[in-house]
């Protein structure tokens, strides 16, 4: 990716808005972080928040949704980082 790419501005708040929810996650993982995860387990828990992603939408819960939208993608970078698909 070219450094002098820029984000798009609903791509951008939406990368802060995963951000968070790592942050809020962060003591979940361990001092590893998820780099210590197998990917077959990181797919598990893409598949888990897809669940409650779509339990969000069908009762109507707009906050919910979109919370479980950035959980979504967090779970499918972590899976693409761990592949070493993301090299920073």
């Amino acid at each position: 990716m070219s450094p002098a790419l820029r984000l798009r501005a609903t791509l951008a708040a939406f990368a802060q808005r995963m951000e968070l929810e790592l942050r809020t996650h962060d003591k979940d993982w361990g001092p590893r972080g998820w780099k210590g995860t197998a990917p077959l387990q990181l797919l598990d828990g893409l598949e888990r928040d897809l669940l409650k992603l779509k339990q969000a939408l069908k009762r109507g819960d707009t906050p919910k949704a979109v919370e479980q939208c950035a959980d979504v993608a967090n779970m499918a970078m972590m899976l693409a980082d761990t592949l070493d698909g993301l090299p920073v």
